[in-house]
């Protein structure tokens, strides 16, 4: 009897390293259906801004997924004329990346 209590709570018991995110990457028409996934182990949820500029253009994409830690913050990269800006906000509890990341 005491086995099989036991197998039951081992097998229901969620598994603690996984953690579920929102996964949202623009498509060519700029719109994006969130979907939700499974990060690989000692990843956390992320919404990331990506904004790009090029001469007089700038390019803003906005995504949601999974990150390792060192993605998360703010960065940016300059090569000649072209600039990527990057802002990232990360989280680590179960679907937590529902916010825009900050502009």
């Amino acid at each position: 009897m005491y086995l099989l209590a036991l197998m039951f709570g081992i097998l229901l018991l969620p598994e603690a390293s996984t953690l579920t995110c929102y996964e949202c990457i623009p498509d060519d028409s700029e719109t994006c259906n969130e979907t939700i996934q499974e990060c690989p182990q000692g990843q956390q949820c992320a919404a990331k801004r990506l904004v790009s500029y090029e001469g007089d253009s700038k390019v803003v994409e906005h995504s949601k997924g999974c990150a390792v830690a060192e993605d998360c913050g703010e960065y940016s990269i300059k090569y000649g004329i072209s600039q990527l800006k990057v802002t990232s906000r990360c989280c680590t509890t179960p679907l937590c990346n529902t916010q825009p990341a900050p502009g």
